[in-house]
């Protein structure tokens, strides 16, 4: 009897283990098949949008953003891009496709060619020093290119928020966006609030708000394979 329970529990030990592995393999930020089109080593340039009150830190410069490390745990070696800001948000201007007058800070990614994506993964700040929930991005959306200086939400799936291609109340330290495969030579990212923002001024009609954006990577991927 008590040899039967032995088994039993050797069998239930294994099996639990291997749907760990399991859910590990299919983690969604495992992306190892897969070719990063985001990557500066496959061709992709990165750009910061001017605004002003963006203060840049040069430790922490935005070309690690597609360099493929996605570890916080590098941060104090100066991977990932840290930008200071100061911003006053006003509320009673909007656009065609919600308050993206709200961006604190613009990021572009340009692929070398046109490309078919339909997944975008972002790291934020996660590690034991800096936790996403009280200093990563918490308000982030992606567009691209539909026209000269003209850009439209991509269509999310499995998410309906307040905004089309935005996420908000973010507290993870990966934030993934799913959406219908879409042709773009571009992708824009705009960053609208962070974690550890501060209100300096607030009323019915304006926001003034500081803090820092802390980002570690940008992937970007579709169905192509990875040439492994």
């Amino acid at each position: 009897m008590n040899i039967k329970i032995i088994n039993l529990t050797i069998i239930l030990i294994i099996a639990i283990t291997l749907v760990g592995c399991a859910i590990k393999i299919d983690s969604p930020q495992v992306n190892v098949d897969f070719k990063n089109y985001a990557l500066s080593a496959n061709g992709a340039k990165i750009s910061l949008v001017s605004h002003s009150g963006l203060v840049p830190n040069p430790k922490h410069p935005i070309e690690t953003l597609i360099n493929g490390n996605r570890s916080s745990d590098d941060w104090s070696e100066g991977e990932g891009w840290e930008c200071g800001y100061s911003y006053r948000q006003n509320f009673t201007t909007r656009t065609r496709y919600g308050s993206e007058s709200s961006s604190i800070a613009d990021i572009i990614i340009e692929f070398p060619q046109e490309t078919l994506i339909n997944r975008i993964i972002v790291y934020t700040v996660d590690n034991p020093e800096y936790r996403a929930s009280s200093y990563g991005v918490s308000d982030l959306g992606i567009r691209y290119p539909v026209g000269r200086d003209a850009w439209a939400p991509f269509d999310l799936i499995g998410y309906s928020g307040k905004y089309p291609g935005r996420i908000q109340n973010i507290k993870d330290g990966t934030i993934n966006f799913r959406f219908k495969p879409t042709k773009t030579k571009a992708i824009k990212l705009f960053i609208c609030d962070t974690n550890d923002s501060v209100d300096t001024a607030r009323d019915r009609n304006i926001r003034d708000k500081k803090g820092f954006i802390r980002l570690i990577e940008i992937e970007a991927y579709g169905t192509e394979k990875a040439n492994l």
